[in-house]
């Protein structure tokens, strides 16, 4: 069955998509009339989404498919009654054209072969090669003479290629070739090589160890496996197109106990007593989490929330993390932090990893929120699924988040052994512990520590540099942008200001890959072609593009 979709437009008709499928095995058995009404079914639900809500004309070559509506139900099949009360929900019009007419929709099933004689294998030369390309024999051979590399090669005795005169094709052309067993391998000249690559490459974009394989089983010439290594290398379609391996930074280890706070929203949740979010705080050091419920997140409130639950009782960090979040953006957030000298880690866009530890905490208290009966009384709840989360060991550190600050475990609810322990003398106790906290120091996670982190050789020398978009995109639309020219790096912090289109922004170099370039391409922008991904011209305006 097929089916074409077109628009009539200044008295001619437009095709805009196209319809085709195999009738399956039953479907083959169907009257003339029943394969004809199914194959405008199949056509309309595959067209839905320019038909509905719209009025359409149907043409047909099968002349009894225009009285289908006014056929009666009674005696009709039960599947071709479901078929015309399907098409009965739209505004159609039937058109009969004779089948000589209607080449548009029988082009998928009554393709004719061409007329031309057919070769045979007798008359084929063998001694032919193949040029897949648009220059010919004579063209190759007219840039040979012209080459003066080739000139170089047959008169300097030292180079290892050698190279000789060999006949090539029906007209006997002479081509400087070299043989390789019983095919021979016409030398390509350097204005060729472009050409030849491009071709070759544009259909699959295959690796350069497969071009590698592909060319030189046709062509030679000098250093040809770095010349085309260094090809694929350049290929601004495989760069955007294929994911590489990325720069993971290994996490830095704090110094002290509320030297480093991480910060972030949860919400919006199911309304529980006017209360909407959560304004979450972890330790790094200690790992002591703090969630305080909020009507609004508001700048206002999520400063003076953040000053009287983790400041006033915590004192002062030295170093937030946040996100990009509007209230860690306000002119009140930012004076608040220049006012207790705080200094704030911002991530990048799309980057939750870079602010991990507490967005990882927000899945575990989440779950243990949604494993209560009611989770949507989460307000009562959240007192005591923190004393849980306090109380538990974290990790591979073998202690709770409640000894790393207190020192001691705390008593929770379900305790039959209770510390009886002598009365201490306070300023005794309060050495002792000043003491041993002191030499307190986090340990590092394992499977963390063991990695070795991968970092490009090329990223820190680089010029452009290619970005990957995390966030979802079409199908077959390519996990990469770019390539985009490098303004400033920034070691201490992992990140890259980049020319984003016009614009500058600042990325993480996990995100980021270099963009290997050919000379002729190094310029600002992108080379041969500007590519930008269909995500991007169809979302949004791209400046300098």
């Amino acid at each position: 069955m097929g089916g074409a979709l077109e628009q009539f437009v200044n008295e001619v008709w437009h095709p805009l998509a196209f319809f085709s499928r195999k009738f399956n095995k039953a479907q083959s058995n169907y009257s003339t009339f029943d394969r004809e009404l199914t194959a405008i079914v199949e056509s309309v639900k595959y067209f839905l989404y320019y038909l509905e809500g719209r009025k359409f004309t149907v043409i047909t070559d099968h002349k009894p498919i225009i009285y289908a509506q006014a056929l009666s139900h009674d005696k009709a099949p039960a599947r071709r009654v479901r078929q015309l009360i399907f098409l009965a929900q739209f505004d159609i019009a039937y058109e009969y054209q004779p089948g000589k007419n209607n080449d548009v929709a029988d082009a998928f099933s009554r393709i004719e072969l061409s007329a031309g004689e057919v070769p045979s294998i007798n008359s084929i030369s063998l001694d032919s090669i193949e040029i897949p390309s648009n220059f010919t024999l004579q063209s190759l051979r007219d840039a040979q003479q012209s080459d003066t590399e080739l000139t170089k090669i047959l008169s300097d005795a030292d180079i290892s290629l050698k190279l000789a005169s060999f006949p090539f094709g029906p007209q006997k052309i002479e081509l400087y070739g070299e043989r390789r067993g019983e095919r021979i391998r016409p030398f390509l000249p350097a204005s060729l090589r472009d050409e030849v690559f491009d071709v070759l490459h544009a259909s699959a974009h295959p690796s350069a160890r497969a071009m590698k394989s592909l060319i030189k089983a046709r062509y030679v010439w000098p250093d040809m496996d770095r010349d085309i290594t260094r090809r694929c290398s350049a290929c601004i379609r495989c760069q955007a197109a294929k994911v590489g391996r990325h720069t993971k930074p290994t996490p830095c280890a704090p110094s002290s106990r509320f030297h480093h706070v991480h910060i972030d929203i949860v919400g919006p949740l199911p309304v529980c007593r006017g209360y909407r979010y959560l304004l979450t705080m972890i330790d790094r050091f200690t790992r002591w989490p703090k969630a305080v419920p909020l009507r609004d997140i508001t700048a206002e409130t999520v400063a003076r929330e953040f000053h009287n639950c983790w400041i006033a009782r915590f004192g002062s960090p030295r170093i937030i993390t946040s996100d990009q979040g509007s209230q860690f953006e306000s002119r009140l957030f930012r004076e608040l932090l220049a006012v207790l000298g705080i200094k704030r880690c911002r991530t990048t866009s799309f980057h939750p990893s870079a602010n991990g530890l507490i967005e990882r905490w927000h899945r575990t208290l989440k779950a243990a929120l949604m494993c209560h009966a009611h989770p949507e009384n989460w307000l009562e709840l959240l007192p005591s699924v923190l004393l849980g989360l306090r109380t538990r060991l974290v990790g591979e550190f073998d202690v709770s988040p409640a000894e790393m600050l207190y020192g001691t475990t705390l008593a929770i609810p379900g305790d039959l052994c209770f510390n009886t322990h002598a009365r201490v003398d306070p300023k005794i106790f309060a050495s002792k512990f000043r003491a041993h906290m002191n030499e307190v120091r986090p340990v590092p996670v394992k499977h963390k520590s063991k990695i070795t982190p991968f970092v490009a050789k090329e990223l820190p020398f680089c010029t452009h540099v290619f970005k990957l978009v995390k966030k979802s995109k079409p199908p077959l639309q390519p996990p990469y942008t770019g390539p985009h020219k490098i303004i400033n790096r920034d070691a201490a912090h992992n990140t890259y200001t980049i020319d984003f289109y016009g614009r500058e922004q600042v990325v993480s170099v996990d995100k980021l890959k270099p963009a290997h370039l050919l000379p002729e391409t190094a310029s600002p922008g992108i080379g041969r072609e500007k590519f930008v991904p269909a995500i991007l011209r169809r979302n949004r305006v791209v400046k300098g593009v």
